[in-house]
C-alpha cells in the first residue's frame, strides 16, 4: 500500500474450511488454510492499533471509516461490490443510495418518478428548463487515473443534452455521457491534454424505449462505450484521466453551468436531457465483460462455452473444434478418469510422453481460460508441463502453464505468476485452472476451484505461432519438461471465466434439473445416467422426476471423488413426498445393483422423519423432522472432516454429527436416487 490513499480492505475467515482470505479493493489478495480454528475469547476489540505481547500497543497514523463485522463468510461478489460499487440509485420512488456507502448528499430539481421504469419506477426528467438529480461525495472520481464505470438505463424522448456530468468545487467539470451536436451518443473524459471523446459513428439511439448504457475507463483501455451489453466504440489513443483531486459531484440530466463547464472543448452538448433514467450504478473499477453482460440483462453475450475440449477417452481428439492431438512417445491411458467411467491420459516423464496439437491457436492479445484435472504420480523434479505454446524464448512469447516446485505456475516468459499452494502425490485428483483476462491484464490461477494466485498488470501474451502441447512445455533452452501422472478433461475457453464458473467446474460434480427427456447430467463431467420406471411431472422449478413404483430409480455413475475417504461433499435436492413412512432418497454403492460397498445417505424413517447419514466404518446420522406430504421441501447434507455431517432443511440448519471421518470405498461410487436396489439392508442407520 502507499500513503495518502483510501483502500478497501477485507479479512475473511471460513470456519468450515479453516481458510483465511484477504481482499484489497475487492480483489482476492491472498489466502491460506490454517492448522486450526481461531480460539481467542477476549471481550475487547481494538481498532487502529495492534496489541503486542508485552501489553503495549503498536499504533498507526491514518483514517479508518465504515468498519463492519459480519459473523459469516461473505462471497467474493459481495466484497467486490462493497469495495467498488460506490453508489446505486434504483429511483424506485426514492433518491436513496442503496449501495453500501449510502451516500446522503443528494438533491433534485424539477424531477419526478415515473411508474413505467425499466425495473419498477424510474427518474423522469421532462423539463426544457433546468431539471436534474445531483449527488456528492465521490472520492475516487477525483483521483487521477483511478478506474471508474457508469451503468444506467436511459429512455430518451429526444437525442439531445447531457445525461451524466462529473464536477468538483474547484471548477473542474466534464460532461461524460450525453449526445453530440448530431444527436449521437457520446462519452468523454478529461485527459492530460484536455477532453477526449468517443461517439457512435453511424446511428442514433431509438427514442421512447429503454437502452442500457455503460461507460468504462481504465489506463489500459481508455474510455469505452457499451450499448445493451455490446461494445460500440472507444478511445484508447489517450488513456490518462486528469482528475480534480477533490471530492466529485455527479449530475444526472443536464450540465448546470454550460457557460463554464468544458467550454469549447466538449463534444457533448452541455444542455438539458429529456427522458427517463433508471438503475444508475457508479463503480470505482473498470467493469469486466461478464459484469457488463449481467448489468445489461444479456449474460449470454459473454458466457460462451469451450472452444476446444480434449476428453482423453482412449484418444487425443478435440470433441469441439477438431484440434486433434498426436501422442508423442506412445502415452498410455488409465481407467477410470475423473468421470468415473472414461479414460484419462497417462504420462511417464522419463519416457518424455505428451500430446502435441499442430493446429495453430491464437492466444496473443486475447483472454483465455485453460482447465484440466491432474493426478500427479511424481513431483521430484522442479518443472512439470501441463499446457504450453512455444513461439520463441522472448518475453511474453512462451506460454507455459505448469507445475513449478509443486505449485501452479502461469508463465508468458519473464511475465509470470506463481500459485501459493503445493500439490502432492497423495493419490488425489486436482482441478487446475489458468485464466488470463486481457481486458484487465490479469493472470489468475485456481486450485480445486479456489483462487491460488493473482498478478496484475501482466501481459498480454504475444505469441502467434507454435503447436499446443498438453503434458509438457519446452523451456527457454528448448528442453522438454513433461508431466508425470494422469491428465483428464482439458478445456480451452477463449474468454476469462469468472471465479464462480471455475468453482462450479471444479466442485459441481453432477447436476440434474429433470426438465426434459432424455434425462442427463448437465454438470461439467456429464456423468452416465440410467433410469427405470420414472416419469416427468410438475416440479418445484420447471419439471421434476416422479418415482411412483417400487421399481423406480435414477442412477448416476461414477463418482471418483466421492469414493475417496474424508473427501468433502454436499448433496442438495428438492423433494415432495406423496406418502408417509420410510424410503430411500440417496443410496451409494460400488455396484449397479446397490451392493458391495454401500450406504444410504438420505432417506426416511418408518415414522416419517427425514434422516441424513454418513459412514465412518459404522453409521452416524442426523434425524430431522417429519416432512409433510405434497409440499416441496429443500434438503441438503454436507460433510467435511472439520464439521462432520451437517443437515439442512429449507436452508435452515437442522443438526450435525459433530466431528467425524468418512470411510469411503476407495473406488468410484454409483449414486442411486429413490431406491436402494438390492442394497436395502446396507448401512442405512434408521432409514
Amino acid at each position: 500500500l502507499t500513503s495518502n490513499q483510501w483502500y478497501h480492505v477485507t479479512y475473511v475467515y471460513d470456519r468450515s474450511s479453516l481458510r483465511q482470505t484477504v481482499y484489497l479493493n475487492g480483489i482476492h489478495d491472498g489466502s491460506r488454510v490454517t492448522s486450526g480454528p481461531y480460539k481467542g475469547t477476549a471481550s475487547v476489540l481494538t481498532v487502529g492499533a495492534i496489541p503486542s505481547f508485552d501489553e503495549r500497543f503498536i499504533t498507526n497514523n491514518g483514517f479508518i471509516d465504515k468498519l463492519t463485522f459480519v459473523p459469516r463468510v461473505k462471497t467474493s461478489a459481495e466484497l467486490l461490490d462493497e469495495a467498488t460499487l460506490v453508489a446505486y440509485y434504483p429511483f424506485d420512488n426514492s433518491y436513496t443510495d442503496l449501495g453500501s456507502n449510502q451516500i446522503i448528499n443528494s438533491t433534485s430539481v424539477s424531477t419526478m418518478f415515473d411508474s413505467s421504469g425499466r425495473f419498477n419506477q424510474s427518474l423522469l426528467i421532462n423539463s426544457t428548463n433546468l431539471s436534474y438529480f445531483q449527488t456528492t461525495g465521490f472520492y475516487y472520481l477525483g483521483q487521477t487515473n483511478y478506474p471508474y464505470s457508469f451503468s444506467l438505463w436511459i429512455y430518451p424522448f429526444v437525442n439531445d443534452g447531457t445525461i451524466l456530468q462529473v464536477s468538483s468545487s474547484n471548477g473542474w467539470c466534464v460532461p461524460m455521457i450525453g449526445f453530440d451536436i448530431s444527436g449521437r451518443l457520446t462519452i468523454q473524459t478529461m485527459g492530460t491534454n484536455g477532453i477526449y471523446a468517443a461517439s457512435l459513428t453511424s446511428e442514433t439511439l431509438p427514442l421512447n424505449e429503454w437502452t442500457h448504457v455503460i461507460m468504462t475507463y481504465s489506463t489500459i483501455n481508455g474510455i469505452q462505450l457499451f450499448i445493451n451489453g455490446t461494445f460500440m466504440v472507444g478511445n484508447n489513443t489517450v488513456t490518462s484521466y486528469s482528475a480534480s483531486g477533490q471530492i466529485s459531484t455527479i449530475t444526472i440530466g443536464t450540465c448546470p453551468s454550460p457557460d463554464t463547464c468544458a467550454v469549447n472543448t466538449t463534444t457533448i452538448v452541455p444542455s438539458q436531457f429529456q427522458g427517463k433514467i433508471d438503475e444508475l450504478k457508479i463503480f470505482a473499477r473498470e467493469l469486466s465483460l461478464s459484469d457488463i453482460g449481467q448489468l445489461a440483462q444479456a449474460p449470454s453475450l459473454y458466457s460462451s462455452g469451450p472452444s476446444s475440449f480434449w476428453q482423453f477417452d482412449n484418444n487425443t481428439l478435440d470433441s469441439i473444434s477438431n484440434l486433434n492431438g498426436v501422442g508423442v512417445n506412445s502415452p498410455g491411458y488409465v481407467v477410470p478418469g475423473i468421470t468415473g467411467s472414461g479414460y484419462a491420459l497417462n504420462l511417464i516423464k522419463n519416457n518424455t510422453q505428451y500430446v502435441t496439437i499442430a493446429a495453430n491457436q491464437i492466444f496473443a492479445n486475447t483472454s483465455f481460460t485453460v482447465e484440466m484435472w491432474i493426478y500427479p504420480t511424481s513431483l521430484s523434479d522442479i518443472f512439470y508441463g501441463l499446457f504450453s505454446q512455444h513461439e520463441a524464448s522472448g518475453k511474453n512469447r512462451l506460454l507455459h502453464l505448469i507445475l513449478r516446485y509443486q505449485r501452479l505456475y502461469m508463465g508468458f516468459f519473464s511475465d509470470d505468476l506463481t500459485g501459493g499452494t503445493a500439490v502432492s502425490t497423495t493419490f488425489t485428483w486436482y482441478h487446475v485452472a489458468f485464466v488470463y483476462d486481457y481486458r484487465s491484464r490479469t493472470q489468475i490461477v485456481y486450485l480445486n476451484g479456489y483462487q491460488d494466485g493473482l498478478r496484475t498488470p501482466a501481459g498480454p501474451y504475444l505469441g502467434n505461432l507454435g503447436a499446443i502441447n498438453i503434458g509438457t512445455f519446452f523451456d527457454s533452452a528448448n528442453i522438454t519438461q513433461p508431466f508425470s501422472g494422469y491428465i483428464d478433461q482439458v478445456s480451452l475457453t477463449k474468454r476469462a471465466k469468472s471465479a464462480s464458473e471455475i468453482l462450479d467446474d471444479a466442485t459441481l460434480t453432477t447436476w440434474h434439473s429433470f426438465d426434459s427427456i432424455p434425462l442427463q447430467d448437465s454438470g461439467p463431467l456429464e456423468l452416465i445416467v440410467t433410469t427405470n420406471d420414472v416419469t416427468l411431472a410438475t416440479g418445484k422449478v420447471n419439471q421434476a422426476l416422479n418415482f411412483n413404483l417400487n421399481s423406480s430409480y435414477y442412477q448416476i455413475q461414477r463418482f471418483v471423488l466421492l469414493g475417496i475417504s474424508n473427501y468433502a461433499y454436499s448433496i442438495a435436492l428438492w423433494i415432495k413426498r406423496t406418502s408417509t413412512g420410510g424410503g430411500t432418497l440417496v443410496h451409494l454403492s460400488t455396484q449397479t445393483d446397490g451392493l458391495e460397498w454401500c450406504v444410504t445417505l438420505l432417506g426416511f424413517r418408518s415414522t416419517g422423519e427425514i434422516v441424513a447419514t454418513n459412514w465412518d466404518y459404522y453409521g452416524k446420522e442426523v434425524v430431522g423432522p417429519v416432512i409433510p406430504i405434497n409440499v416441496w421441501t429443500h434438503v441438503a447434507s454436507t460433510f467435511s472432516t472439520i464439521n462432520g455431517l451437517r443437515f439442512y432443511i429449507n436452508g435452515i440448519y437442522s443438526g450435525t454429527t459433530g466431528v467425524m471421518n468418512y470411510g469411503a470405498a476407495q473406488q468410484a461410487i454409483i449414486l442411486t436416487l429413490g431406491n436402494p436396489m438390492a442394497g436395502g439392508s446396507c448401512n442405512s442407520s434408521s432409514i
